[in-house]
Formats: C-alpha cells, structure tokens, sequence
C-alpha cells in the first residue's frame, strides 16, 4: 500500500513539476524529497535493513557527502544529485511484490496517456509550460512526433518500449488493461518516432547474447559515447555527419560540453563537481545546457570521483544478476544505454518510473522473471 501510494503521490508531482504554475512544481520538488526522506527514516526507524552492502551504503554516503561539502564550502546545493540517492535507499528497504511492480506497469501508460492529451493536445494546453511545437515525424502513421508531458518525444518513448517489454516478456497471466497497455505502446512508439530506444534494445540484445559480459556490456552501455567523442574528433566530415545522424546530434552537443568543462572546470570541479551546468549553442541558435548524458550530468554534478562510485555500483549490482534472468539483463542494459542517451530520468524532471524500473532491476532482479510468484 506505502509502495502505490508513494508512487501515485510522485507521479502527480512529476505532473505539477511540467505544468504551467511554477510555483506549484517548486512545491511539488520538496515534496519529493521530503516525502522519501521521511519514508526513509521511518523505514531505518522500524529495523528495516536495507538491501544493500557496506560498501554500497558507503558509496551512497560518499556521493552525499560531495554534495554537503560543496554546499558548507562553496554554499552550492544540488537536490537534483541527491534524488536518485533517496530513490535506492527507498527501493532498496520498501517491501515489494511482483504484484506491485505489475500495478505500476499497468497504470502508469495509460494515466500518462490520458494526461499527455489533455495538457499538450487540449484546448487545456495552458496548463503545460511548454510552447507547443511540431516536430516532423518520420512517415510512420502521418503524424507529427508526439510531445510528452515534459515537452519532448524524450520520456514517452522509453516509458512505453518498458510497458511494453515488462508487458509481453514479465507478465504470466495477461488481462485487457495489459492487451490494451501492448496496443497503446505500440502506437506511441510510432507516434514518437524515436531512435533512442531502438539502439539502446539492439545495445541490449549483447547481454542476451553474452549473457557472461553482462558487466563489460554494462560498462560500454555507460561509457561509449567517449569513444564517440574521440571519433567524432578525428573524422572526416563525412563521418561527423553519420555520427550526428545515428545520435540524433548528440555526439556533437557531448563533445561541446566535453570541451566546457575543460575550459572552465578547476581541479575541484574535475574531481568533486559544481552546481552549474556548462552551456553550449544548440539547435537555432539556442543556448542549451542539456548534455544529453547521464554520466556527463553525474560528472559535472559530482565529479570524477561521483562517477566512479556511480559505476562500480552499477556493476556490482549487474555481476549479481543472474546469467539466465535475461529479462531483467536486457532492461538493465536499455535502461543505462538509454540515460546515455537523456539524463532527464535521473532528474525530479524524469517520470519515476524509469528510475523505479531500473534501481529494482539492480534490486531484486528475480521480481521481473515471468514465473516469479509473489
């Protein structure tokens, strides 16, 4: 009950965060964290012992403790760093059923659906705080992109390509919310027309493949737009021009933002981080300080040694997936190939239930096998 209530309670919020009445998004932010910050406590307070290692509640405390320093020595604060933190301890400690995640993935397309209509495709789109714009679609139903409720195809699209994985491959016994979840997902996706989660499934089929790599599958899934950017550096225009192709422009905003921080960051930013993202002249001319990059996003919030702990989490949580669980393997592997791709989910901006999905998959990865019984 604590579980669906909390989520519902989130989701609404991540709502408010995206609709028109600032104010009311500020409220909803601070309503996150303290709701989970108390959830938490109560939680430790009733002798609930965490489902994580010393070392991982280590590692936990080092990235808050980057966080608090920056804050007593510099007066920076980043709540957004510390969200995701609040989220593995609250995963990792909430009793949680099968039953549980099935409900998740059975309201939540649905509830975004119907409200995605009302504040982007309504006469009621004032209440988003977005401008409505159409982004040419790609010829598959005659539709421009769709438009989420955080005013982008970005979130959408991974949302329903998880719905619709955990629906076909997770789910024993289907019922018509589940056949019309697999309908609507279909839909979306062509609605969105979005690379990002097809290149993050093929990324994701390796770990199906190689079943025993998991872990370096899992380290490139969060490392290889290095290699891109490196390549994309020493390329012909040719080349440059494919690359920004098949990353949707991506490699050339990682690669200016790459070249931001060496401009401006100081030996403390490299290794503790900062509370300003670098800014670059994205598309018309705009400046943009997305990096389109979780691990661009976690290196300018938290450092090199922010990441570092980041990825020897994740990999100590994936080697402890096991092999034949190939489900849990292959959303793991998208999940992180995808936020290389968009940070927003690692963010109060992001629908929670990616973050949901992919910290119970390094949680309890036997809750997503099909025959798992609660």
């Amino acid at each position: 009950m604590i579980f669906r209530t909390q989520y519902i309670l989130h989701f609404f919020c991540f709502i408010l965060i995206h609709s028109s009445f600032i104010a009311l998004g500020d409220i909803s932010r601070m309503v996150i964290l303290s709701s989970y910050s108390l959830l938490i406590l109560l939680m430790l307070q009733n002798n609930k012992k965490a489902n994580l290692s010393f070392m991982e509640i280590t590692s936990i405390i080092v990235i808050t403790s980057i966080v608090s320093f920056s804050f007593v020595l510099f007066g920076h604060f980043n709540s957004q760093i510390i969200y995701p933190f609040l989220l593995i301890l609250y995963t990792s400690l909430i009793r949680l059923q099968k039953s549980d995640i099935n409900w998740m993935i059975r309201v939540t397309p649905l509830l975004y659906l119907i409200i995605n209509m009302i504040m982007i495709y309504s006469p009621l789109n004032f209440l988003t705080q977005y401008s409505i714009r159409n982004l040419e679609g790609r010829g598959l139903i005659g539709l421009d992109r769709m438009i989420g409720i955080s005013g982008s195809p970005a979130g959408p699209d991974i949302l329903f390509t998880c719905v619709l994985i955990y629906t076909v491959f997770s789910i024993d016994k289907k019922n018509l919310i589940d056949r019309i979840n697999i309908f609507v997902s279909l839909f979306v996706l062509l609605w969105t027309s979005s690379l990002s989660p097809v290149f993050s499934a093929i990324i994701a089929m390796l770990v199906v493949i190689f079943p025993k790599q998991k872990k370096w599958v899992s380290f490139l899934s969060m490392t290889f737009w290095l290699g891109l950017i490196y390549i994309y550096r020493s390329s012909s225009e040719n080349i440059q021009i494919l690359l920004k192709t098949l990353t949707s422009l991506r490699v050339r905003i990682w690669d200016d933002i790459w070249k931001g921080m060496y401009r401006e960051f100081d030996l403390w930013n490299w290794l503790f981080g900062r509370d300003k993202m670098v800014e670059f002249v994205g598309l018309n001319e705009k400046i943009d300080a997305n990096p389109h990059n979780a691990m661009l996003y976690l290196l300018e919030f938290s450092g090199i040694i922010g990441v570092i702990v980041v990825i020897w989490f994740v990999l100590n949580r994936v080697g402890q997936i096991n092999n034949a669980n190939k489900i849990s393997l292959f959303l793991t592997i998208l999940l992180l190939y995808y936020l290389s791709m968009s940070p927003i989910p690692l963010t109060m901006n992001g629908d929670p239930i990616i973050l949901y999905l992919l910290f119970i998959l390094l949680g309890r990865p036997w809750l997503f096998l099909k025959s798992y019984k609660s």
